[in-house]
């Protein structure tokens, strides 16, 4: 699929969805008229750049001409270049999509004519198609294989609770869904299944003692589990068609992911599927693509990393991995 798109913009509308937040034909023509761009290549967000060029016939520049010599004589004399350029000037755009990293979706007249689908450890299982419903019944405590577990989505604090947590924060990449005009590096799935491909961030997680204990009590098989009638320091997960998501214990199911232990045992709570389709969550509005741009090129900036750089890798790798070496962040 090609990735570069030119059309003429008067009579078609465009759409760019991206970390989902929506981007209209507004967002983009607003952007272009703040600065002196016309002609040039402007990136609008990270790895997607475009440039407006206007196209007059012969006619509509001589009378443009002949306006601009009297530009002084009166206020409506000066607007009036700009409102004949907009009525009868072809505005002609043109897209290009240079970043492999990020989801996001481009429409023309509401047809979806590009996107991307950022590929990372886990994202397939963690995405249900179908709503589940609480089967009502007493819990199962087994042992259970590891791999079947969803990272988390949450774990609480940092520093001690999750070095791992603490060092992406200083480092600007790990980002909550509350500030919505910055770029989002990880949100917290993300950054746990990033510990399953980097040996490099594995060993941001051996710097938190609590976990390092965990997993040492974990690989010599002592570490006691949940019985029936003893949920002190209970794992629990939820069982999703053989997939199971943490409900309690965080920081235990992400130890044993991401450091090899293969079983552990956990109180289990049964969902069985409905009939419902999980409704796909809406995009937001209104965000300042600028903004976004802006947080995302502070972090590169802050050590030193050339935007040229920083676009070959968007473009070319793309990944979790190749981020955490571009930013070297052990």
């Amino acid at each position: 699929m090609k990735n570069v798109f030119e059309f003429i913009t008067n009579k078609r509308d465009y759409t760019l969805h991206f970390q989902n937040a929506e981007y209209t034909k507004n967002d983009f023509e607003c952007f272009y008229s703040h600065e002196d761009v016309m002609g040039k290549e402007v990136e609008f967000l990270p790895g997607i750049f475009y440039k407006f060029e206007l196209k007059r016939s012969v006619l509509l520049k001589n009378i443009v001409a002949v306006l601009c010599l009297y530009n002084g004589e009166s206020q409506l004399i000066k607007l009036l270049p700009k409102i004949l350029n907009e009525k009868f000037g072809k505005r002609i755009i043109t897209i290009q999509f240079k970043n492999i990293r990020d989801s996001y979706s481009f429409f023309i007249d509401q047809e979806k004519v590009y996107g991307n689908e950022k590929k990372f450890q886990g994202k397939d299982e963690a995405k249900f198609q179908y709503e589940y419903e609480y089967v009502k019944e007493e819990p199962e405590y087994l042992e259970i294989p590891t791999e079947r577990i969803l990272f988390p989505c949450r774990t609480g604090g940092e520093g001690t609770r999750c070095s791992l947590k603490g060092v992406f924060r200083e480092e600007g990449i790990f980002t909550t869904c509350t500030y919505e005009n910055h770029y989002i590096f990880f949100d917290e799935y993300e950054m746990h299944c990033l510990t399953a491909n980097s040996e490099e961030v594995r060993n941001i997680c051996k710097m938190c003692n609590n976990c390092m204990k965990t997993i040492e009590l974990m690989k010599e098989g002592r570490f006691i589990g949940p019985t029936k009638g003893n949920d002190s320091d209970c794992l629990t997960v939820g069982e999703y068609d053989g997939i199971y998501i943490i409900e309690n214990g965080n920081h235990r199911a992400c130890c044993a992911k991401a450091f090899g232990i293969s079983l552990v045992k956990a109180k289990i709570h049964k969902y069985r599927r409905t009939e419902e389709l999980r409704k796909e969550p809406e995009v937001i509005k209104g965000i300042d693509n600028q903004k976004v741009l802006d947080s995302f090129y502070r972090v590169f900036d802050g050590k030193g990393i050339s935007r040229t750089v920083v676009n070959k890798y968007l473009e070319t790798d793309g990944t979790d991995v190749g981020l955490i070496k571009l930013l070297k962040v052990i």
